[in-house]
């Protein structure tokens, strides 16, 4: 019986640690232009469900207004690039998807040091 209580309890404390881990990620689902973009550590992945096959622009504009990032993430039906922002200055970065055919959506991410 104390072996059982004791498994219990770890189970629950590695699932209360992990539920703690979870929430420290910061995540942004458009199910309208089928974009996710996680923020953990200071990675920020980009992934995109492009069903339309378009070819997408991704501008990454910093807090001050300056892009810090321009380029195209590609035209396959899956798109996806991680980004690192442990240099990057701690602030709000924008985000914006533009595809070929003049689409145009943006998100805000928090991220840097």
């Amino acid at each position: 019986m104390k072996t059982l209580r004791n498994t219990l309890t770890a189970i629950v404390l590695i699932a209360a640690s992990v539920a703690m881990h979870a929430n420290e990620n910061r995540i942004i689902v458009s199910e309208e232009n089928n974009v996710t973009i996680t923020e953990e550590n200071n990675l920020v992945e980009v992934s995109v469900l492009n069903t339309n096959l378009e070819t997408f622009q991704l501008l990454i504009i910093s807090p001050e207004g300056s892009i810090v990032f321009d380029g195209i993430l590609g035209n396959e039906a899956s798109l996806g690039q991680q980004f690192d922002f442990h240099s990057a200055v701690a602030g709000t970065y924008t985000f914006k998807f533009v595809t070929n055919n003049g689409r145009a959506f943006s998100y805000d991410v928090t991220a840097g040091n």
